[in-house]
């Protein structure tokens, strides 16, 4: 008699819907074939081999050619799993069912991708054309292939390996009968074997597997079981199933189910996989996954459940739901995309903002709807993402009616297991773009108003009695008070930098504003740097929204150019008349002194040197001549007398001064003086005295010694001018101790006669220089820091600047000629140095050279610091060994901006020679050259 197929005794539709509860589970295809290569069970076949590569006749004979080999290398695979990639693409894997050693069928999972094999997709596509399919729709088929890592594949080998076990253990046991019921021949030596096998096989399960007999009680119970449900199988062994596992909802349907199954083994459940609670012995409750089958022993129906805790899964289902509520109920556009710029998912805003349907949208990639990023230049968008994990930009996105509108994406690399993607969250930000460019058309039209007015404006808040506190403000705030606007808010309002002096007028003035009413007043601040200035500001006040609030709207302006001109002109009104009264007073003194000392020098006469008179007399006489000179300043003050002005040198002058004065003193002198300077018409006597008094009054300030600096250098004013003065050129004079100062409040009394704080002093010095420069069309102005010194500045009107020039082109038609300018010459090529040496020296000129850049700054530096210093520098750029030309050009302008260079190459094309001016220096010199275009360059 024909041995039965073991396959035969299997319930293979109760199977397949066990694989595709698992397919539904995993998305992992599975199939079940006998050894001769026939389809028992197929399920979840994707397009590509159901439709696609099984029915056209190329594709199908690789089909068969694959199946001839995997069961060729099944044979050889007992103990482990086969991965086989077919001849049309797609990867497999396939486990072999034996039976004492025979092969009674294969299992085969397939038709899909690895994760770190996704590149073949490609080749793929390109394979579409070849068997003749419709390009599109095989794309769309292989892109709905599911991709799986190798850990996911393996755990379900895993899973179906115990699976397979199981049939394989229950085929044997039913091969003990033969097709008439009666036990085959030699069977019962196996049994006991076989039941120790079964139970080996269902302690690895990682399924509980429980059974009950026909009264409901508990006959059999595994590890899984246990590690579910919290029973050992001592404990739980004879109990009722319904009163341990069953949740109270379930009684009474179990108790009516298991009557009708007593009677007649079947039941609703019976072959079925149903979902449902069960109690664990910690009284939780647990969703599982169960499939009953029924087994008939001794004449009694038995059951046999399989039972999986579907825990994870539910969370996993609810959290999925959520995420697919909030991932369709967010107002934002949200895309999935993968690393080859297609769509894999996307909400129902991106559907609704580009028009499309969702299956349209999977069918495109990023390319298809954002204008700015290409196919080529995706590759750097993902690595860009990946290498930051996110990345936000502004781009376009086009509808599917070809309106582009703008989006704001933040774009977000995801790695999960050994997938990878972009969560891009796309929010239209057209409203945002117009709101934008309107803003900054006001903010320019704000902008233009706020640099073409000299003036800010700000607005204040208070409430009741409160100060006020400044909102905003703009304009050149920080020009004009020192603060930035941060540091005006941070102070709160403007109290805190009004000057002591108005500051509780100013208060006052303000907190009794009202609603509607208008104010303008000038008073003073004190900036960050200690500066005192003048400040016109005209307010409204305003009623705020809530009760009791106040606002102001003010405007500010900066007049203490005004307030000091006004000031000078009171101040040269008050000179003016103290003038003419001094005037007159030195002129009566001069008078009587005239009869005092005439008296006493004739009185002398008389008297022999030894008379006890004559010391006395002498004496008188010395304080007659010291009364004199007081006089004399006097007039200088009053009238000074129209200076007889000639063209003067201030060295000499200046000079003289300051050894005459400083000589026997502890302060050391220094002038500055810049190497050209206008030419000036001066009384030089008038500005010795000038000069005198201002370096006593410093020796004074300065009784333990100290430094008195004076510079002088060309200065330009502008028309407009706090001085009063007119615009043109002037010579600026400053001289600068270190000694114990002058107090604020004293600054503005030092020009008034008689005002001096020393004992010995006459209060005349400052006043007769002040009177003197004046009479030379000139300015002075003195400040003062205490405990740090006093900086007292002359403005003395220069001669016209065409004068200036045409002494400056004189002077520089000596150099050229050779009146001893000095010159530096820096070349790596010695022939060159040498002959330029020669042509200089031939024009007149000192020459110095060098070969190396390091070399031409140390000569340069130690020129400056010597009466010797260079009047031009020529430099090559291109030195073999050693620092270039440009580079020492950059470190000898650092030091010294006025230098005059002039580079020097062989590469006229080089942009340092074109755009030479750029980096500062004077002109270029092309190699080669002659003696006339090095005179051009020199006097240029």
């Amino acid at each position: 008699m024909k041995c039965p197929s073991p396959l035969q005794f299997f319930d293979l539709d109760e199977l397949k819907k066990l694989l595709e509860a698992h397919f539904k589970l995993t998305g992992i295809i599975s199939t079940i074939l006998d050894p001769d290569g026939n389809v028992i069970i197929a399920v979840g076949w994707q397009e590509t081999c159901a439709r696609l590569h099984c029915v056209r006749p190329p594709p199908s004979a690789c089909c068969l050619e694959n199946g001839v080999s995997i069961k060729t290398q099944l044979f050889e695979c007992r103990d482990d799993y086969l991965e086989y990639k077919c001849k049309s693409g797609l990867w497999h894997a396939a486990l072999p069912i034996f039976l004492d050693g025979k092969l009674i069928a294969f299992f085969s999972t397939g038709q899909f991708y690895f994760q770190d094999m996704l590149s073949e997709r490609d080749f793929f596509r390109s394979q579409a054309r070849e068997p003749g399919f419709e390009e599109n729709y095989y794309r769309a088929a292989l892109d709905r292939v599911p991709v799986f890592n190798r850990l996911q594949i393996k755990t379900a080998i895993d899973y179906y390996r115990s699976l397979v076990t199981l049939m394989a253990s229950a085929s044997r046991k039913n091969l003990r009968f033969t097709p008439d019921g009666q036990e085959s021949p030699g069977s019962k030596g196996s049994v006991c074997e076989g039941e120790a096998t079964l139970r080996t096989i269902t302690a690895a399960a990682r399924d509980a597997i429980i059974m009950i007999d026909q009264r409901g009680k508990i006959i059999f119970w595994n590890p899984a079981a246990e590690a579910i449900f919290g029973w050992r199988e001592a404990e739980i062994m004879g109990q009722d199933l319904h009163l341990v596992l069953a949740p109270d909802c379930y009684r009474t349907d179990y108790q009516r189910g298991m009557n009708h199954f007593r009677e007649t083994g079947q039941g609703a459940a019976i072959g079925k996989n149903i979902e449902l609670s069960a109690r664990r012995k910690d009284g939780s409750q647990i969703p599982i996954d169960l499939s009953l089958s029924c087994v008939q022993r001794e004449n009694q129906w038995h059951a046999i459940g399989f039972i999986r805790d579907i825990s994870k899964r539910k969370a996993y289902e609810q959290k999925r739901q959520l995420a697919s509520f909030v991932f369709d109920i967010i107002s934002d556009c949200l895309e999935w995309i993968s690393p080859e710029g297609r769509f894999l998912g996307v909400n129902e805003a991106s559907c609704i903002a580009l028009g499309y349907s969702r299956e349209e949208l999977l069918a495109l990639s990023i390319f298809d709807i954002d204008p700015n990023i290409s196919e080529a230049a995706w590759p750097a968008v993902w690595e860009k993402t990946k290498k930051a994990k996110q990345h936000r930009l502004e781009s376009i996105h086009k509808d599917k009616n070809g309106k582009v509108f703008p989006v704001d994406i933040n774009a977000n690399y995801i790695r999960y297991d050994d997938s990878e993607f972009i969560c891009a969250i796309v929010r239209d930000i057209s409203e945002h773009k117009e709101a934008e460019e309107a803003l900054q058309a006001s903010e320019d039209r704000y902008r233009i108003f706020t640099a073409i007015t000299s003036d800010y404006v700000f607005k204040c808040t208070r409430n009741g009695a409160d100060p006020y506190r400044i909102q905003w403000m703009a304009g050149p705030v920080k020009a004009i008070t020192g603060y930035s606007e941060e540091e005006i808010f941070t102070m709160g309002c403007w109290r805190h930098i009004i000057h002591p002096d108005d500051a509780t007028r100013v208060v006052s003035e303000l907190m009794h504003l009202t609603p509607s009413q208008r104010i303008t007043h000038t008073f003073k601040i004190r900036t960050k740097q200690g500066e005192t200035r003048w400040i016109r500001e005209s307010s409204y006040c305003d009623a705020g929204k809530e009760p009791g609030e106040l606002i102001l709207y003010g405007c500010s302006q900066d007049v203490t150019k005004q307030e000091l001109l006004q000031e000078q002109v009171l101040k040269n009104q008050k000179l003016e008349s103290l003038g003419v009264l001094a005037g007159g007073i030195a002129h009566d003194f001069n008078n009587v002194l005239t009869g005092i000392m005439g008296n006493i020098s004739f009185a002398r006469m008389f008297l022999d040197k030894s008379h006890r008179a004559c010391q006395p007399l002498e004496s008188a006489e010395k304080a007659s001549l010291r009364a004199a000179e007081l006089a004399r300043q006097l007039l200088t003050f009053a009238k000074g007398g129209a200076p007889v002005k000639k063209k003067i040198s201030l060295r000499p002058l200046l000079e003289e001064c300051l050894s005459l004065v400083l000589r026997g003193t502890k302060v050391i002198g220094a002038i500055e003086i810049a190497e050209i300077l206008h030419s000036i018409e001066a009384d030089e006597n008038q500005l010795g005295q000038v000069f005198n008094n201002i370096i006593i009054n410093s020796v004074q300030a300065m009784p333990a010694g100290g430094k008195l600096t004076v510079r002088v250098r060309n200065f330009l004013e502008k028309p407009e001018n706090s001085r009063g003065l007119p615009a043109g050129h002037y010579l600026k004079l400053t001289f600068s101790d270190e000694g114990c100062g002058i107090r604020n409040e004293d600054l503005h009394k030092v020009f008034d006669p008689y005002y001096t704080t020393k004992a010995s002093g006459t209060g005349l010095g400052l006043a007769s220089a002040h009177s003197i420069i004046s009479r030379h069309a000139g300015c002075m102005e003195i400040t003062s820091q205490l405990n740090t010194g006093t900086t007292v500045t002359l403005y003395i009107p220069a001669l016209d600047a065409r004068d200036t020039e045409a002494l400056l082109e004189v002077q520089r038609k000596k150099e050229a000629c050779g009146t001893g300018g000095h010159v530096l010459v820096m070349d790596d090529e010695e022939l060159i140095r040498d002959l330029t040496k020669e042509m200089l020296e031939h024009l007149g000129y000192r020459v110095t050279t060098c070969g190396t850049g390091e070399q031409a700054i140390a000569l340069y530096n130690s020129a400056l610091q010597s009466d010797n210093a260079f009047c031009a520098a020529i430099l090559d750029l291109t030195i073999r060994c050693g620092m270039g030309g440009m580079e020492a050009a950059q470190l000898i302008l650092e030091e010294n901006p006025s230098a005059r260079l002039i580079v020097s190459s062989g590469y006229s094309n080089d942009p340092v020679m074109a755009e030479h001016s750029r980096y500062g220096i004077h002109s270029a010199l092309i190699k080669p050259y002659n003696v006339e275009e090095l005179t051009k360059v020199l006097t240029a």
